[in-house]
């Protein structure tokens, strides 16, 4: 199982829990899909605000709790 809540102004506008399609081997990877599930989320109401409003300047924050997920995801140089 995997979720998230995306927050604008402190209200919450998006959230999501599930059952992950892919058969993690273990919670770091877990976790890393469940980052790449929420950074969609982010994209897509990123650009829908852009629509409205204009460009989004500032960087939208992702929290992750897995200290291997945050490794995975911020290092380049474990990625093809």
């Amino acid at each position: 199982m995997s979720g998230y809540t995306v927050y604008l102004h402190g209200s919450p506008v998006a959230w999501s829990a599930q059952k992950q399609s892919i058969i993690a081997l273990s919670t770091t990877k877990a976790e890393y899909i469940a980052l790449a599930a929420v950074a969609r989320e982010v994209l897509y109401l990123q650009a829908f605000l852009e629509e409205i409003y204009g460009p989004i300047l500032s960087p939208i924050p992702i929290y992750c709790d897995n200290q291997g997920a945050i490794t995975l995801a911020s290092n380049n140089k474990f990625h093809a």
